[in-house]
Order: structure tokens, then C-alpha cells, then sequence
């Protein structure tokens, strides 16, 4: 983007940017990530957020940029979909984006829905370490989860969707554990353990209780 005539360009710009709630970057924005472009769009802030009242982003990460998602992480932020490219086993580390600075800066009080297309298990600590940052606030969720997350993540009240399960339940989770009022559960075939678990806590819980099972997720 170029001044115009009357220097208005950016201000107007800024002014556009405050209003916005959705935004989708695909791998043709990189063309305009540059680092003067984002002076440009972050003069006169002081949180270093360009879209200060963003509700929604979905990202299809690349290397180019990476360095700049941060900016776009508002704290009013309650929905993240992270796509990471999908590169052959013997890629050098260093062409392949990193979503680990992304979810370490990610503001969880708002969020409600978190996923990240992704089905390798580098990031299994950081996505462990940052669901166990969640309140009750989340609702969607599609990420790959170590066993510290899970037992997390079974205690969230609002939780109604989980989907890619790539891992059966913790031998250590106990059917009596508190579990979310799901309404999706989309197990890969890893996951097919959750099938007997849920079962054995249902009649579990029926037996305790003389009567039907209502949630049980």
C-alpha cells in the first residue's frame, strides 16, 4: 500500500483495521509481509496488535509469515485455526515454519476454539503447555494432545467438540473422572480405545446412579 496524495492511506487503513473480526491469510498474503508494512499498521499502538478487536483468524502458516502472526493475535481473539504445511520426513528444521512462538504469545481467556492441522508430534509439549493455560472458555478443539493435556482438557465444562484424536485414554484416567458434554468426538485409529472407555463409564455411572446416563459425553 502507497500514500496517496494526501498522506490519508494509512490512517484510513488503521482506522479499517480497528473494525475487523474475521481475517484468513493464505500463502499469496506473503507478499505484502514486510516488516515496513507493519510499521506502517502498527504506528501509534501500544499493544503491538494490528487488528486490535479480532474475533477470528485462520492462517495457513508459512515461513515468511510467521514472524508476524503475533500481530494479529488480539486479546479478544476466540477462534485460531493454524494450517502447517505438510513437508516430506527428511525436510531441514530450518525451511519448516515454527507455530511455537504462536501458541506461547496466544492469549487463552477468550479463546473458544483452537485448531492446528498438524500431525506430527514436535508440538506435542507446546500444545500440552498451552491447553493446560485454558479456562472453561473453550469449546471447539483439534489439536494433537499428550496425556497431560487430556486430563486437562476432561475437566473443561463447556468442551462440546473434539475432533482428530490421535491417542487413546491415559491408562492413569479414571472413568469416574469429570468429562465434557460433548457432542463431536472424531477418534483417529489410535483412538479407538476411547470406544470401551466410554462404554465401561456408562455403565459405570448407570449402576451408581439406578438410571440412565444423560452426559457422559
Amino acid at each position: 500500500m502507497e500514500r496517496d496524495s494526501s498522506g490519508n492511506t494509512w490512517h484510513r487503513f488503521r482506522r479499517y483495521a480497528t473494525w475487523m473480526r474475521r481475517l484468513l491469510l493464505e500463502e499469496s498474503d506473503d507478499r505484502w509481509m514486510e516488516v515496513d508494512v507493519f510499521d506502517h499498521l502498527l504506528a501509534g499502538t501500544t499493544s503491538g496488535v494490528a487488528f486490535p478487536a479480532l474475533r477470528s483468524l485462520t492462517c495457513h502458516l508459512t515461513k515468511t509469515n510467521q514472524p508476524f502472526i503475533p500481530h494479529f493475535l488480539s486479546p479478544h481473539l476466540t477462534s485460531l485455526t493454524i494450517h502447517v504445511p505438510r513437508f516430506l520426513y527428511n525436510t531441514p528444521k530450518e525451511l519448516l515454519p515454527d507455530p511455537i512462538p504462536i501458541l506461547r504469545a496466544l492469549p487463552t481467556s477468550c479463546l473458544q476454539k483452537l485448531s492446528i492441522d498438524n500431525e506430527t508430534d514436535r508440538l506435542e509439549d507446546e500444545i500440552t503447555s498451552t491447553i493446560q493455560r485454558y479456562g472453561h472458555s473453550l469449546r471447539v478443539l483439534s489439536v494433537p494432545l499428550g496425556e497431560a493435556a487430556i486430563h486437562h482438557l476432561v475437566g473443561l465444562k463447556n468442551l462440546q467438540v473434539w475432533e482428530n484424536v490421535c491417542s487413546p485414554p491415559p491408562s492413569s484416567l479414571s472413568i469416574s473422572a469429570t468429562f465434557p458434554p460433548l457432542r463431536t468426538l472424531t477418534l483417529k485409529k489410535n483412538a479407538y480405545g476411547w470406544i470401551p472407555w466410554l462404554a465401561q463409564r456408562e455403565r459405570g455411572i448407570s449402576n451408581a446412579h439406578g438410571g440412565p446416563v444423560e452426559h457422559v459425553g
